[in-house]
This record gives structure tokens, C-alpha cells and sequence, in this order.
């Protein structure tokens, strides 16, 4: 991992998702705390556009003419666009729809099934991408995936849905998984110090599949994770 994620957009993430408790701490996420996490994002975009700026003449212009010459067309790249926007609203509709059926057939709340089948479809896409960024040996790109992962849903998806709707968020429901979630994203910070380099190898993500394999099983094991429990 570079310096520069590990002082700025891993902190980043760590408060974002820390930010969430107390703001959950009144039973209600509202639409003061979601207009106060979409700043935040704006604020995070800001800092990255900036920072990420090249400065006058630092810029390769035969490379960038060369890259931008190998540009699909404009036109095929907004008809993917919109296709792909459409086949995710339907494929959203299918996941939730089946969530919810699968919760109520395997007598457990439909919480746990966010927290575990629908989160675990939802990331296929960046697992894909992790992978091909692996074996591109491109780790910033990887870990840069799973950090603004966090950062935008948390910031942006959150923030969006609570000033469409305003959501329960009562500590008793919610707080064991909040914390389970910054435990897990805290986790990542020692390992890749600890590492050779700040690499992570083998053994960290032995480590890190392994913490999340014993959260899945308590999530079905518990008593307090069944329909009617809550």
C-alpha cells in the first residue's frame, strides 16, 4: 500500500464508518445526517481531484494523445453506460426480492440476509476486479477499490438513501454490526504495517477470511438473528 492511502483514504474510511455510531445513536438516521454524508463525500472527491491533479508540465501529451486515441467512440461508451445502469436496476429489483423470500424461508431476519447474501452478490463485482488487478500485480488498485468501496457507500449510498427516506438505525439492531465493520476495516491497518514492504500476503488474508467466515457463522447461529427475535 502507498503512504499516501495509508495516511489519507484508509483514515478516511475509518471515520466515515465511525461516524456512523453516533450518528445512529438516537435510534434514526435522518436527513441532517445524510446531507452531512454526502458533504463529507464532497469533501473527500475534492481532496482526491486535487491532489490527483498532475501538475503543468508533468503531463506525458504523446502518451495522453496515444490513450485517448485508444478511447472506445464516445457513443459505445454511453450505450454501455446505460445498459449497464438498466440491467442493475433489474438485477437490484431480482436480488432483493429473492433476499427477502430467502429470509423468510430460512427463518432468519432479513437483516442477516443483507448483511450476508446480498452483501456477498453485491461485491462479486469488485471481487472480480480485485482478482484482475492481482494478477496485474496492481495493489494500489485493488486496495484503492475496496477503500472508495467503502467510502462511497457509506458517504454516498447511505447518505442518498436516508435523505430519500430516513431509516431505523437503533444501536440494539444495528450497533453489533457497525462495530463488527470498523473492527474488520481497523483489522487491515497492523497487517499491511506488519507486512513486508506494506504488502499483504497469504497469511493476512488467511487472517482477514478467516475473522469473516467466524461473522458469518455467528450471524446464522444466533439466537437473536431469527424472524420474531427483533
Amino acid at each position: 500500500a502507498s503512504s499516501m492511502m495509508l495516511r489519507r483514504e484508509i483514515p478516511f474510511m475509518l471515520a466515515s464508518g465511525a461516524l456512523l455510531i453516533p450518528m445512529a445513536w438516537n435510534g434514526t438516521l435522518g436527513r441532517f445526517d445524510g446531507a452531512v454524508l454526502l458533504a463529507l463525500f464532497g469533501l473527500f472527491l475534492w481532496v482526491l481531484l486535487r491532489q490527483g491533479t498532475p501538475a503543468p508540465g508533468l503531463v506525458d501529451e504523446e502518451a495522453l494523445e496515444q490513450e485517448t486515441a485508444e478511447t472506445p467512440k464516445t457513443w459505445l461508451s454511453v450505450l454501455m453506460v446505460v445498459a449497464g445502469v438498466l440491467l442493475l436496476v433489474a438485477g437490484a429489483e431480482s436480488l432483493i426480492r429473492g433476499a427477502v423470500s430467502m429470509a423468510r424461508a430460512l427463518g432468519v431476519s432479513e437483516q442477516v440476509i443483507g448483511l450476508s447474501m446480498v452483501a456477498v452478490g453485491t461485491s462479486l463485482p469488485e471481487l472480480a476486479s480485485s482478482l484482475v488487478a492481482v494478477a496485474r500485480r496492481q495493489g494500489d488498485l485493488l486496495l484503492g477499490n475496496i477503500v472508495g468501496s467503502n467510502i462511497f457507500n457509506v458517504l454516498l449510498v447511505l447518505a442518498i438513501t436516508v435523505l430519500v427516506h430516513p431509516l431505523d438505525s437503533s444501536l440494539d439492531r444495528f450497533g453489533r454490526d457497525l462495530v463488527a465493520a470498523l473492527v474488520m476495516s481497523v483489522l487491515m491497518v497492523p497487517l499491511l504495517l506488519a507486512g513486508a514492504r506494506r504488502r499483504l500476503f497469504r497469511v493476512e488474508g488467511v487472517i482477514l477470511l478467516a475473522v469473516y467466515t467466524g461473522y458469518m457463522a455467528y450471524l446464522f447461529v444466533s439466537p437473536f438473528n431469527v424472524l420474531g427475535s427483533h
